[in-house]
C-alpha cells in the first residue's frame, strides 16, 4: 500500500516545492499537482504552471513520486510536454507519472482564450496526442501523419529514464466510460464520480468495477481511487485479479510495449496518518504493478 497526496497548482511555486519537499519528510509516497492554468476568468487565484514546479520538486526530494492530476493534452503542444516530462524524469531520476485528461472547466481553460471548448475535439486531441507522445518517448525517428498532429521525420533524445515510457494515467469521470478505455491502452486511471449535480469519490463497487474493466483490457495497470476525509476506505475495495488481456496499440510509430518497469519508490520506515488528500495503492494483475490513488477534490 502507498500513500500520495494531490493538490491544487494555486500558490506560488515556492510554497508548492516545500509542500512537497514536507511531504516526502513525512513518509508520503507520491506528490501530484493539479494542472489548471485558470479556474475563473476574473479570479485572484495564484496558479503556478505545475510541470516548472514538478522540476523544482525533483532537485528538492530524493524518493516520492512526482506527476500531475491531470494535465490537459489538448492544450498543450504534445512534443513540448514530452520535453517538459523527460526532464522532470531525468531530474527526478524515474520518479515522473502523466496524468493526463480534458481539462475542466472548458470555459475558462480554453474558451477564455478563444480556443474551442468542445470536449469531443479535446478527447481527439488527447488520444492523438498520447500517440505522438509515446512515439517521441521512443528514441527513434518519428513520422506521424494524423488528423490532428503531424511529426516529419523527428527523433527526441534523451529518452525518458523509464522504460518503456513514464507511466500515463488517464482520467476518468463515471458514470462516463471513455477514461476508463483509455487507461486500458496506458498505463492507469484516476476515476471520479461527476455527472453534472453530483462530484463525488468513487464508491467501493464503483472501483471494483473499474478494476475488473482495466483487468479485462490489460494486465497490471494502475488505478487511482479519490476520496477525502479523515477515515480509511474499506480495506478491501478493490479486489485482486489475475485476468490478463492484450494490450491496445499506443505509438505513432511502433507497437505498444508489452508492459510498464515503472520503479516503484522505496517504503519509508514509517507511515504517516493522513488526515485529508490520501492516495492508497493495492496489486493487480502480474505480481509487481502497482495500483496508486489519490485524492482530487472539486475546487
Amino acid at each position: 500500500m502507498r500513500f500520495g497526496i494531490s493538490i491544487p497548482n494555486f500558490a506560488a511555486p515556492g510554497q508548492l516545492v516545500d509542500v512537497a519537499r514536507r511531504a516526502e519528510r513525512h513518509g508520503w509516497d507520491g506528490f501530484f499537482l493539479w494542472d489548471h492554468i485558470l479556474v475563473e476568468r476574473h479570479g485572484t487565484v495564484p496558479i503556478s504552471e505545475p510541470w516548472t514546479v514538478l522540476a523544482a520538486v525533483a532537485t528538492a526530494t530524493t524518493r516520492i513520486r512526482l506527476g500531475t492530476l491531470v494535465t490537459p493534452v489538448a492544450r498543450r503542444r504534445p512534443w513540448v510536454l514530452a520535453r517538459q516530462v523527460t526532464t522532470v524524469d531525468h531530474l527526478s531520476e524515474g520518479r515522473a507519472v502523466l496524468g493526463v485528461g480534458l481539462g475542466v472547466p472548458a470555459d475558462a481553460e480554453y474558451a477564455a482564450f478563444g480556443e474551442s471548448a468542445d470536449s469531443t475535439r479535446h478527447a481527439a486531441l488527447l488520444d492523438e496526442g498520447l500517440q505522438v507522445l509515446d512515439a517521441l518517448w521512443s528514441g527513434e525517428t518519428v513520422r506521424h501523419a494524423g488528423e490532428l498532429h503531424h511529426v516529419e521525420n523527428v527523433r527526441f533524445l534523451p529518452r525518458p529514464v523509464q522504460r518503456p515510457r513514464v507511466p500515463i494515467w488517464s482520467a476518468a469521470s463515471l458514470p462516463a466510460r471513455a477514461g476508463i478505455r483509455r487507461a486500458g491502452r496506458w498505463n492507469g486511471v484516476a476515476p471520479i464520480f461527476s455527472d453534472g449535480e453530483d462530484f463525488r469519490p468513487v464508491t467501493p463497487d464503483e472501483l471494483a468495477a473499474i478494476v475488473g474493466e482495466i483487468g479485462r483490457r490489460r494486465e497490471g495497470a494502475i488505478v487511482s481511487m479519490s476520496w477525502c476525509g479523515s477515515s480509511r476506505p474499506t480495506p478491501n475495495a478493490a479486489p485482486h485479479t489475475n485476468r490478463r488481456a492484450r494490450r491496445g496499440s499506443s505509438t505513432a510509430r511502433r507497437p505498444a510495449p508489452t508492459g510498464s518497469t515503472t520503479p516503484s519508490p522505496s517504503p519509508p520506515k514509517a507511515r504517516p496518518t493522513p488526515e485529508r488528500r490520501r492516495s492508497r495503492h493495492q496489486r493487480v494483475g502480474a505480481p509487481g504493478r502497482t495500483l496508486a490513488t489519490a485524492c482530487a477534490p472539486k475546487p
